[in-house]
């Protein structure tokens, strides 16, 4: 299984609208986390907030926004 999939799965379980990189660091080596990421927010599915600190978002039509 990829770890985009393993990833999004995760984040998915997870009851609230932030995440932190350390949230998801255990499921690969920090490049695979990284790339992982950022193919979840080219996909609008996650936005980064700060270093570290994403957010879920409410797939729209006209942008990707945060949650809550």
């Amino acid at each position: 299984m990829k770890l985009e999939t393993r990833m999004r799965q995760s984040i998915k379980k997870r009851t609230g609208t932030l995440i932190l990189r350390s949230d998801v660091a255990s499921l690969g080596s920090p490049t695979q986390v990284t790339h992982a990421l950022d193919v979840l927010i080219q996909k609008g599915e996650l936005i980064r907030l700060t270093r570290g600190l994403y957010a879920k978002t409410d797939l729209s039509n006209i942008e990707p926004r945060p949650r809550g």
